[in-house]
């Protein structure tokens, strides 16, 4: 379980309560916070985060290297499997379909400024 974020700050219900998530929002909302992190970027927790180092929009096999860095990234998120069905060089994005609890979701991958 965890706490619903919304606009980089916790969101509350209209009194003023916290709104918990868990099962496939969870996983989609973990992996959201990963993929937008450079791992090491986060000092207080250095293992946090994707790899992008060494990757290039011109690489053939960039969807393929992408879909490894974001399954290591993803292994700590328990129950989550991800997947990167489409990584679009011309628009800095890669679409990724994360799967938990017996549900799947589809979720857009900026890579603006990473790659």
């Amino acid at each position: 379980m965890d706490v619903l974020l919304s606009q980089g700050d916790i969101a509350l219900t209209s009194a003023g309560e916290r709104i918990y998530i868990n099962a496939l929002d969870e996983a989609v909302q973990r992996f959201r916070i990963t993929a937008a992190t450079e791992k090491g970027a986060f000092r207080f927790h250095r293992e946090l985060g994707v790899d992008y180092s060494g990757l290039s929009v011109s690489d053939p096999l960039l969807r393929e290297k992408l879909e490894l860095r974001f399954q290591e990234a993803a292994a700590g998120i328990t129950g989550a499997r991800v997947r990167v069905t489409e990584a679009d060089p011309m628009h800095m994005t890669a679409s990724v379909m994360i799967t938990a609890c017996g549900h799947e979701r589809t979720l857009e991958v900026d890579l603006s400024g990473k790659l």
